[in-house]
């Protein structure tokens, strides 16, 4: 779909539900692009999310595509979004600093690799960028 056709829909929820724009937190997309671009115009205190389902699925094939094994991958999945342990359920900033930063090393030690470097993973686990979310977004962090 058209970016513009979800700024059209976006606006008229926010016409039709005074204060949305406002109070909207987060937003989860298949991360279509078009729509996240919308999302991100219309709702400006809202965190993008990307869906569980979608966020495994995009990993795998990223994994897959880079030629990691397929026991690489699953591991990389499981340390990822295991319940409780997994990387998605850190309880703070730091924490997933920590974690992350752990995981990307012993990932990198079972593979003995230079392709995670290449695995949009490491942009996202940069501190950088998890600096950048935390002051877009601090009541998320």
């Amino acid at each position: 779909m058209e970016e513009f056709m979800y700024i059209s829909f976006i606006h008229c929820l926010n016409r039709e539900i005074p204060g949305l724009s406002e109070f909207l937190r987060a937003a989860g997309t298949d991360n279509e692009r078009a729509l996240t671009n919308a999302l991100a115009a219309g709702f400006l205190n809202a965190a993008p999310f990307v869906c569980y389902i979608h966020s495994r699925r995009n990993i795998k094939e990223k994994c897959r595509r880079l030629g990691l094994s397929s026991a690489l991958v699953s591991r990389i999945c499981e340390d990822l979004f295991k319940a409780k342990s997994g990387l998605i359920g850190a309880g703070s900033l730091e924490e997933f600093n920590r974690k992350a930063t752990a995981l990307m090393e012993e990932w990198e030690t079972l593979q003995g690799l230079r392709k995670l470097a290449h695995l949009p993973l490491h942009n996202i686990f940069a501190p950088k960028s998890l600096m950048t979310c935390a002051k877009r977004w601090p009541h998320l962090f």
